[in-house]
């Protein structure tokens, strides 16, 4: 069983551990939106055959849905979710040789955060 909570929680933890792999090694940096990306892509794939069955809520932190975050994983979120993989990953492939060496650190930080609150708000159910 796949959690919806992972749609989150990779691309977000990545984004934090970027400057980590720019610390090791600056040709790891332009492989990372790949990694969140893809698995964001097969997250929503193993998901969808679920989600068309039965609508997946998650509530985060142990507070009911008005107090903490809840998460609603409906088909129409998880398509929506599926397409922003999609075309975030389809970005990184058309972005992989313009991304000059000084900025790219900062790029994908950016990046990633940005796809994480895209994903965020398809999938949240406080709307």
């Amino acid at each position: 069983m796949v959690n919806p909570v992972l749609l989150i929680v990779i691309p977000l933890g990545l984004a934090f551990i970027t400057p980590l792999f720019g610390f090791i090694s600056k040709k790891t940096l332009k492989y990372i939106p790949f990694v969140a990306l893809l698995s964001n892509l097969i997250i929503c794939l193993k998901l969808f055959p679920r989600v068309l069955e039965q609508t997946v809520r998650v509530s985060i932190g142990g507070f009911p849905p008005p107090l903490g975050i809840n998460l609603v994983a409906g088909p129409l979120g998880i398509l929506f979710a599926t397409l922003i993989a999609l075309v975030g990953f389809l970005v990184a492939i058309y972005a992989f040789s313009y991304i000059k060496e000084g900025a790219q650190e900062k790029y994908h930080i950016l990046y990633l955060l940005f796809l994480t609150a895209a994903t965020g708000v398809v999938l949240t159910g406080d709307i």
